[in-house]
């Protein structure tokens, strides 16, 4: 989808996104979607913000760096669930 450069091995994509999964400050948004449930995390890497998503069976669908990530997340209807430090560390 041209997020990373063409020539960027798979390894940098896996990269962002154990970053953003990682990083305590990263952001968990509940994405209800018709009859299915999804959940994203929102982090900032490298000054650029990242939306990785899930199915509520916890399969990874995609990770993408919105245009606009708060644009974005209000206008698909993500809630905001807190952040990933509060969720799995408390």
């Amino acid at each position: 989808m041209g997020h990373l450069p063409e020539s960027a091995p798979l390894e940098d994509y896996h990269s962002v996104i154990l970053s953003v999964l990682s990083d305590t400050n990263s952001v968990v948004y509940h994405y209800p979607f018709g009859v299915r449930d999804y959940y994203g995390v929102s982090g900032t890497i490298r000054g650029l913000a990242w939306l990785v998503l899930f199915a509520a069976d916890g399969i990874l669908e995609t990770a993408f760096p919105p245009d606009d990530a708060a644009d974005c997340l209000r206008r698909h209807g993500f809630v905001p669930l807190g952040r990933l430090g509060e969720i799995v560390y408390e």
